[in-house]
């Protein structure tokens, strides 16, 4: 059996837009390997019944994000699926999450 080691990020700036603003750049995903130097590639894959991407990031990364919540412009919360990657095995089911004030 394998140890699993749980990890949380988090991480806050301040941005000098609108709530809106922000969440339309962040949330367009052909706009976010401009802002996230990690993504080698995203894309959107569906809008419903459930909002999916597709990413590719660099270390070998792939995986589907499925939202679970997707709350314009307040937060979103998804879970990775379909994982393709050297050392990750799961996610946590909450591990990207966004929260404008």
């Amino acid at each position: 059996m394998t140890n699993k080691i749980n990890i949380s990020v988090t991480h806050s700036i301040v941005i000098n837009q609108t709530c809106e603003t922000v969440w339309d750049f962040t949330q367009d995903f052909s706009k976010c390997t401009l802002w996230d130097t990690s993504m080698i590639e995203c894309k959107l894959i569906s809008e419903s019944p459930e909002r999916k991407a597709a990413i590719k990031a660099k270390g070998g990364l792939q995986a589907i994000l499925e939202y679970k919540i997707f709350d314009r412009p307040a937060k979103t919360t998804l879970r990775m699926t379909d994982i393709k990657a050297p050392i990750i095995v799961g996610d946590g089911g909450d591990d990207r999450k966004l929260f404008f004030s």
